[in-house]
């Protein structure tokens, strides 16, 4: 297994299972989105040969299936982060739109960029949990 996924294993067990352990709604609705939305990736990877040879129409339904599940905790939280956290995945989803609608997008930049902002939204979660669990300790936040 290469380092940047094995990298990216470690980062989404580590953020997604301290936000599911220490977080608050929010951080453990993403979480289980995160999770849920590897899994389904992973599944439709399995049954492609040819992984990002042209646009990838399972992986853009995942992906857009989670912006708005991101979008809806942003919309009914009362924290900033899953705003950000909105914004940077709908990157990723104009990076499959950039695909179907130009299909000469040269591979790796649509590979690059499909998964460009994964880990810095991992690490956002993890900050946010931290966050959550520190206000929670000192009784300003729901547990």
């Amino acid at each position: 297994m290469p380092a940047h996924v094995l990298f990216f294993y470690v980062l989404l067990l580590g953020s997604c299972g301290y936000a599911l352990a220490k977080g608050g709604r929010p951080e453990r609705q993403v979480a289980a989105m995160f999770l849920a939305a590897t899994l389904l990736s992973k599944m439709a990877a399995w049954e492609v040969s040819g992984h990002f040879i042209d646009f990838e129409v399972r992986l853009f339904a995942i992906d857009l299936a989670l912006l708005v599940g991101l979008a809806a905790v942003a919309l009914t939280s009362d924290r900033y982060w899953p705003l950000w956290l909105t914004t940077l995945h709908a990157y990723t989803v104009v990076a499959h739109l950039g695909r179907l609608l130009g299909p000469a997008t040269i591979f790796h930049v649509y590979v690059g960029n499909s998964g460009l902002t994964v880990d810095p939204a991992l690490v956002l979660l993890a900050v946010a949990t931290w966050r959550h669990a520190r206000r929670a300790a000192a009784g300003i936040a729901e547990q």
